[in-house]
């Protein structure tokens, strides 16, 4: 039998070492804990330098956006004094040509009281004389309205307006289109506006400066037609070009159902019919009569039009 004593101690140490094993299973589980915090203390770190990275990226095309709006800015602060010092260049030119014919008028006016004191001119040198002196007064007149500021009246400015869009002055148009806008016409059968005016003449500059100043391209005439109706039917390729690129309506229909497109083909213009069919315009829409501009091209004789718009129509399936 053994002896208590031993039993005892035998239990004490069964007793130690299950104590000594839980221990180490807590240290176990402490290290397994270490371990995961270590790896987050990692993933964090490197979570804080991209983090870091980022907001240097942020900074940096922040400052570049920064430099290049100060560029900006001074650029545009540069094109705008250019633009007063071109503008009063402008003025001064205007001013003295005012000058010079006022002068002018003055001399032919005291001429002709001169002459007319020593002897009577005949009716026709008279009259060439009258409308010299009455060309000079116009030219003054439309100095005048562009050098005084203020718009006069429409009644004044619509006259000397619609004769710089269709004759092609620039500055005239200008300067005189801010004071009517699109409110000016010529009235009669047409009623044809400043930009219808100037693109039926084919003053590219014209038609830009009238759209950079805000003129509406689907303002129509007395028979409903466009600006670009009125350059189509003229021939005036880069107009149409422009005009579309200002956003004209391609397949604009006017009084009578007659596209752009029918008036290219009736007229015979074969590039400007390719320049619309590329901006959109439809190749089988018809006017009230029920032609087409491959219709028109053909009764009028437009063999080249008439070919290609054929190869198009086909091409669609139509």
């Amino acid at each position: 039998m053994v002896p208590v004593t031993f039993s005892l101690q035998l239990l004490l140490v069964v007793l130690i070492l299950r104590q000594s094993a839980a221990a180490s299973d807590q240290c176990s589980d402490v290290r397994e804990d270490m371990y995961a915090l270590e790896r987050d203390i990692v993933r964090i770190t490197e979570q804080k330098k991209n983090y870091e990275i980022q907001a240097g990226n942020c900074q940096e095309q922040l400052k570049k956006q920064i430099r290049t709006s100060q560029k900006t800015e001074a650029l545009h602060n540069n094109l705008k004094k250019k633009q007063l010092e071109a503008n009063e260049e402008v003025l001064k030119n205007i001013t003295d040509k005012q000058t010079q014919m006022q002068i002018a008028i003055d001399g032919l006016t005291k001429a002709v009281e001169s002459l007319n004191q020593k002897a009577d001119l005949e009716s026709v040198q008279w009259k060439a004389v009258q409308t010299a002196i009455e060309g000079l007064r116009k030219t003054v007149e439309s100095i005048n309205l562009r050098t005084q500021g203020p718009c006069r009246t429409e009644q004044e400015v619509c006259p000397v307006l619609l004769e710089a869009a269709e004759s092609g002055d620039v500055n005239t148009a200008k300067a005189l289109f801010k004071c009517s806008n699109d409110r000016c016409s010529g009235g009669g059968a047409s009623n044809l506006t400043p930009l219808m005016y100037a693109g039926g003449e084919g003053h590219v500059e014209v038609v830009r400066v009238l759209l950079e100043e805000g003129a509406n391209t689907e303002i129509v005439n007395n028979y409903g037609s466009t600006a670009l109706h009125q350059a189509v039917w003229n021939g005036h390729l880069d107009v149409c070009r422009l005009l579309l690129d200002w956003g004209a309506k391609v397949d604009a229909l006017n009084k009578a159902r007659n596209t752009p497109l029918i008036w290219a083909a009736w007229a015979g213009h074969l590039s400007i019919a390719k320049l619309l069919v590329e901006r959109g315009a439809d190749v089988s829409l018809k006017n009230v009569d029920g032609d087409t501009a491959l219709d028109f091209a053909r009764r009028e004789g437009k063999s080249d039009v008439a070919e290609w718009l054929n190869s198009v129509s086909r091409r669609k399936g139509r």
